[in-house]
């Protein structure tokens, strides 16, 4: 067994033979190679077959290891990072799925939750994978140009040059609207970096919806991005249920309906319902205050609500020393109760307001 046996060295200068020269063999066909007493003696080729393995994992660890994460100074030089990549991963006789595999482990947080995003359409593609890659790098590049020269309007009054980037959009962005844009950025950054979680039936599924669109609104983002970026936001059950369903939804709006029928408890809706039913404005409470929780009571039992619906909800409960009032001005919308209410309020405060001047004066002279 010792004569059939190759030191290390010998096994490693034979493996390097192997990758320096350019057959297109596998490299597990060193492994799998057997000596001539394979078939006298097969117990040889354990040993044997595990000393290679053992050397090519050695080597390929060397070789893993010269590759540098994609920080922000190695994005400066993309195209030069990705080369390196594809030198290594040819040398490593590397199947293109697990070259897309490895280069993920190297990317920052926000290009892996970008690589989630876009994996269906890239599939095992790792020629695709590079280009897609390399056009999201430039793409936020451009943003952090945007928002080093936020800093600097005062100065500034023209457009902000992108040739720099070739594989970049050409765009001019007006300074006027600069600081807008910026601080829509910074929101859609702070989106995918602090998702707004879901997970399912335990949380309140309109609550979340409304907290999450507050946050898009901020974004300026359109409902095609909302929908891509909604994976980040849902965790356990919601991601569960969103893996199985993602296929069929293909809107925004079609997915908010999805996941209120999947997650809104008929209970809890059938109790809103009711609170909405019996819902009196208090005597401390302005009209304002009122109309912002009959108008949220609302949107709970039904998103698409008809406006006169609403309306008769809103006239149903509001204080009685209002509702002759209002009813004279015969308001035909929410928001038009809300105008002709507030402007009763203001008088009959004002008017109490004088009456209890007057009676002070009265009670003083007496």
């Amino acid at each position: 067994m010792a004569a059939n046996t190759r030191s290390k060295q010998q096994v490693k200068d034979e493996l390097n033979s192997i990758l320096e020269s350019n057959n297109p063999l596998s490299l597990t066909q060193l492994v799998e190679d057997s000596d001539d007493d394979y078939k006298q003696q097969s117990n040889n080729i354990i040993p044997k077959t595990l000393e290679q393995w053992d050397v090519f994992r050695e080597y390929e660890q060397q070789q893993l290891t010269s590759i540098k994460l994609l920080t922000k100074d190695e994005m400066l030089n993309i195209e030069q990072w990705l080369l390196d990549l594809d030198k290594v991963y040819e040398a490593l006789r590397y199947q293109m799925s697990r070259r897309i595999w490895q280069t993920i482990t190297y990317l920052q947080d926000e290009e892996q939750l970008w690589y989630e995003q876009e994996k269906q359409g890239i599939k095992n593609d790792w020629f695709y994978f590079c280009k897609k890659l390399k056009q999201h790098i430039f793409d936020q590049l451009q943003t952090n140009s945007i928002l080093s020269k936020g800093h600097h309007l005062s100065s500034v009054r023209n457009t902000i040059p992108v040739e720099q980037f070739s594989s970049a959009k050409s765009s001019s962005i007006n300074i006027n609207s600069s600081l807008t844009s910026a601080l829509s950025i910074t929101m859609a950054r702070e989106i995918v970096k602090s998702p707004t979680y879901f997970r399912g039936a335990k949380d309140d599924v309109i609550e979340w919806l409304e907290k999450l669109e507050q946050r898009f609104t901020m974004a300026n983002w359109p409902d095609e991005l909302k929908l891509q970026y909604i994976p980040i936001h849902l965790q356990e059950d919601a991601y569960r249920w969103w893996t199985q369903s993602s296929t069929k939804i293909t809107t925004w709006s079609c997915f908010v309906d999805a996941i209120k029928q999947a997650f809104g408890s008929t209970k809890l809706k059938e109790l809103t319902f009711e609170q909405l039913r019996t819902y009196k404005q208090t005597i401390n409470q302005s009209i304002t205050q009122y109309y912002d929780k009959v108008i949220e009571l609302c949107k709970r039992v039904d998103t698409s609500m008809t406006d006169s619906m609403k309306l008769q909800y809103l006239l149903a409960g509001v204080k009685q020393s209002l509702t002759l009032h209002i009813a004279l001005y015969d308001p035909q919308s929410p928001e038009t109760f809300l105008s002709y209410a507030r402007k009763v309020e203001d008088t009959l405060s004002l008017t109490n307001t004088d009456y209890d001047s007057n009676q002070y004066e009265y009670y003083q002279n007496m």
